[in-house]
């Protein structure tokens, strides 16, 4: 455990602020940090306010230890900013992936299951594997299969469906309170009072609570059978595991009903949304909702999500849920900084501009940053502008709290890059143009960042400034 100071910002008026946490003899201690080298402790743990608005990062949850400590922080936040007016919500959005990563992936599922279990009330965590690439990837001379990467691809979606099950519970409670004052009184609104009826017993169908209910006995009876010295716990390993990946397909399957249900849900509210205004927070959830589940549940001609649209569209649907996100990586470093950076600026961005007008930004990610990259583009309207201004927010939140703990860990080693390695691509689209780059202890340059075609709107790489900034992001293995 060493001492961290706490770290501010202001920027447009708006507040941010970075206050980070140890833990000793069972209890929280404020203003501390358990680097890298703790590993029995719950490491890089932070928490961001944004104008009373929370975050928080850490490393891997991996053992009971650690899933405590996470919570007592958790309640800590939950008191001082909920005032306990609301249920305490948490997801935990797991940045590892599951072919490199996978022990830790499945053991922070596990924990979250089970602690999930000792939670009172409406109390519920649940855990969400959002798999972003390193920094920096190896260049690959031959591809893998494709068949391969589906299979990979399909660990964490399988694991998943709980996470979206739980937020299909948030959303069935906000349909039930909608269904209660809705009236339909004229022909066309009938269909849609229907919909919302079907929403509402499919999230409670017997079956998929029976399903579910067994699915958290499954991880739990499989967390001891591993922990065990049985002889023959490989084979109890196997049959549990071939029950709980029929389970999580059926539930899948559930999931995806629920999901063309909400695409409905949405075009029937869109078309009486004149009739009824107060419908339209549900149709907001609903369609938000629906764009993240689409791929993870099997939705026919559905793209994958790139990481930084899906973090962006996460944090707004958090937001409505009341959720406190915690976004963890492998040490609650590198690709965890980025992570925190990005959804900080969404916050942020939340204290400047409408809900709307940022949702808008997020769905339609790729277009706005087409145009801001293009050289015939109006910079100072509409989506351009809230990128531009996004772009802007997130470096800065980079430097200011991302950097500073990367610097805290790694003792004055530095990541060195080589050839073979290819900056991540998604990245290169929230970088502004120039920025700062740390020269020295406390000292920066404005350099240019990032290279770009800008007939096509595309950014190209990085450029030697842009690669030193990026590099100093990086925990030095």
């Amino acid at each position: 455990m060493k001492k961290f100071r706490i770290k501010t910002q202001a920027v447009e008026g708006v507040r941010t602020s970075l206050l980070p946490y140890a833990f000793s003899y069972g209890e929280p201690v404020p203003g501390h940090i358990h680097p890298v080298t703790d590993t029995k402790s719950l490491q890089n743990c932070a928490v961001s306010v944004v104008e009373g608005s929370v975050l928080l990062r850490s490393g891997m949850v991996t053992s009971q230890q650690k899933v405590t400590q996470l919570f007592q922080v958790l309640k800590i936040v939950h008191e001082k900013f909920k005032k306990h007016v609301l249920p305490l919500r948490v997801i935990s959005c797991q940045l590892c992936e599951a072919e490199k990563e996978w022990e830790g992936v499945y053991s922070q599922h596990r924990e979250f299951v089970q602690f999930n279990a000792t939670l009172k009330g409406s109390d519920a965590c649940a855990h969400l594997n959002v798999p972003m690439h390193p920094l920096y990837v190896q260049i690959q001379e031959v591809p893998p299969l494709k068949r391969v990467v589906k299979a990979i691809d399909q660990l964490s979606k399988y694991l998943n469906v709980e996470c979206w099950a739980t937020y299909c519970d948030w959303m069935h409670e906000e349909t039930e309170a909608a269904l209660v004052a809705f009236i339909s009184d004229a022909v066309e609104e009938y269909p849609l009072e229907g919909l919302l009826k079907d929403i509402h017993r499919e999230a409670r169908s017997p079956l998929l609570l029976d399903h579910r209910r067994r699915i958290r006995e499954l991880v739990v009876e499989m967390g001891k059978v591993e922990e065990s010295k049985d002889p023959h716990a490989g084979k109890v390993l196997i049959s549990l595991e071939k029950e709980l990946i029929v389970l999580r397909g059926e539930v899948q399957r559930f999931l995806l009903t629920q999901c063309m249900r909400l695409g409905e849900a949405v075009k029937g509210i869109e078309a009486i949304k004149a009739m009824h205004p107060e419908l339209i927070p549900l149709k907001v959830k609903m369609g938000i909702l629906k764009q993240l589940m689409e791929d993870q549940v099997g939705v026919e001609g559905a793209q994958p999500l790139g990481w930084a649209k899906q973090a962006m569209l996460l944090q707004l649907l958090d937001e409505q849920f009341q959720v406190i996100p915690v976004i963890c990586g492998w040490r609650g470093l590198d690709r965890t900084g980025i992570v925190f950076a990005l959804r900080m600026a969404i916050m942020q961005l939340r204290h400047r501009f409408s809900f709307e007008k940022i949702l808008d930004l997020a769905t339609n990610w790729e277009h706005a940053i087409s145009s801001l990259n293009s050289e015939k583009s109006p910079k100072q309207t509409g989506r351009a502008l809230l990128a531009q201004i996004l772009r802007q927010n997130f470096l800065a939140n980079l430097v200011d709290f991302s950097l500073p703990i990367v610097k805290f860990n790694a003792n004055g080693k530095h990541f060195e890059r080589t050839e073979k390695l290819q900056e991540n691509h998604d990245l290169l689209e929230l970088l502004p143009p120039k920025g700062p780059v740390p020269i020295g202890e406390g000292e920066f340059e404005v350099v240019p960042l990032v290279k770009y075609d800008t007939k096509i709107g595309k950014a190209l790489g990085l450029t030697k400034g842009g690669h030193r900034l990026l590099q100093s992001l990086i925990y030095p293995t």
